[in-house]
This record gives structure tokens, sequence and C-alpha cells, in this order.
């Protein structure tokens, strides 16, 4: 599993990550720690009954903002393509809530795509602490409940077929009208449509598309959960699956 680190970001140990000063607490501001959120995720998923196969962490700057991606296990359900990760983000700069998301990465290229962002408080408030335990012990608890929906999402697009002329109108519509792709990114995803880099996504379907869209994201974990998000809307839309369970709690 690759953690997708963008510019100024680098992959850190956990030692590492919890030796980044905590900011000072003031009566509107209330910081939650790096290595605090990862200690209360690894406890709520080891109580969930699941299992961590892999995990990676990473911090920006000098520790102001941090990304990681846990890869979960869950007994019985034996995928064949990918595996589950749970995400988690925070930052001592205010400039990202604490939080996780569900998500998975595909094993052949480890590509990660997430949906379904839990964010705990988008101001580190003063009453943070009051409530994050248990959100964090729902937001687990609802990520494992909604892996069902994924499962057959993923199923759904592998069953859809599409033309060269209707992924490159889908291409084009995420730059322009979505805001996923940049327009460097255009060519780039293109080209993987009709060279991909693994043989698995030569099939002419939306599962090969959503592969190609994550490969060419790869680098950018900041805005990976909102390209994503943004990228199932639009290809849901195409194969006409429609969200049946709200995984989303801001």
């Amino acid at each position: 599993m690759s953690l997708m680190l963008h510019c100024g970001s680098h992959e850190k140990s956990l030692d590492a990550i919890g030796q980044v000063a905590l900011p000072e607490r003031t009566k509107s501001y209330s910081p939650v720690g790096h290595r605090q959120l990862v200690d209360m995720v690894r406890q709520n998923v080891e109580g969930a009954g699941l299992s961590i196969t892999s995990e990676q962490h990473g911090l920006w700057g000098g520790g102001e903002r941090y990304f990681g991606v846990m890869g979960v296990q869950k007994e019985g359900l034996g995928l064949e393509d990918f595996q589950f990760v749970i995400g988690l983000r925070n930052s001592y700069d205010k400039s990202l809530p604490a939080g996780v998301c569900s998500g998975k990465s595909v094993f052949v290229c480890d590509n990660l795509a997430f949906s379904g962002t839990f964010n705990f408080g988008r101001k580190h408030g003063s009453m943070i602490w009051d409530f994050l335990p248990a959100i964090i012990h729902d937001a687990i608890n609802k990520i494992v409940e909604g892996w069902d929906f994924d499962v057959k999402r993923v199923e759904a697009y592998k069953n859809t077929g599409i033309c060269d002329s209707q992924a490159h109108d889908l291409i084009v519509r995420a730059y322009r009208e979505h805001n996923i792709l940049t327009k460097k990114m255009v060519a780039e995803v293109i080209d993987q449509w009709h060279s991909p880099n693994h043989p698995e996504f030569e099939d002419r379907n939306l599962w090969s598309l959503e592969n190609d869209f994550t490969e060419c994201l790869k680098g950018r974990a900041d805005l990976l959960v909102d390209r994503c998000d943004a990228m199932y809307a639009m290809l849901d839309e195409v194969c006409g699956f429609g969200s049946v369970i709200d995984v989303t709690d801001s």
C-alpha cells in the first residue's frame, strides 16, 4: 500500500508522528494530537474485530498536517481485487479538521480511492474532546457497515461497459465540470485509458476508468478525498448506481 503524499510531505514513523509538538490550547481551540488520533482509530478498528494489515503515515512541512492510511481486513470478506482502507487526516495549522474516511486500495497498483468522510470538529473547537471518542467509535462502525455498499459499487462499475467516446467525454467532464482533474491530468488519464499501466484495466468499463483516474491522482493526499467524492458522483450516475447508505458526517 502506497500512501499518496503531496509536495512537501514525507513518510514518517509513528514515533516521529508523536514527537511533533502539540500547539498550545486556547479558549476556542483544542488541538487533537496526530498520534492521539492514530491511537484512537487503531483501538476502535481492533475493537470492531478488524485486523490492521498495513499502515503508513506522513507529515507535511514541519508536522503541521498529518495524513495516514491503514489497510484493514475482516474475516470472511475474501476480496480479490482490492482491500479496504481507512484514511486519517489532521492538522495543527487549522487547515484540516481531524477526521477519518473509508476507502479502498487496489492490489495490483496500490491505487487509493476514498469516500465517506467523517470530520471531528472543523475548527478543533474547545469542546472537541467531549465527543471525539464517541464519534470515532461510531465512524468506524459506520465505515464497516458501508463496505457492502462499496463491494456492490465495484461490481456495478465492472458490469458497465463504455466505449472510447464515452470515456473521453467523462474525462473532459472531470476537468471542466467537476474539478477532479487538472488540464495536464486530462492527457494522462486518456493515455491510461488507451494504454493502461496494468493489463487488469484493459477491459472497457467503468472499473478500468476509475483506476485510470486514481492512477493519475496519485501524489495529492490532501485533495484525494474531495476529488474521489466528485469522481464517484459522476461515475455512479453513468451506471445508475445510487447512494443507499449515508457515509458522511460533517
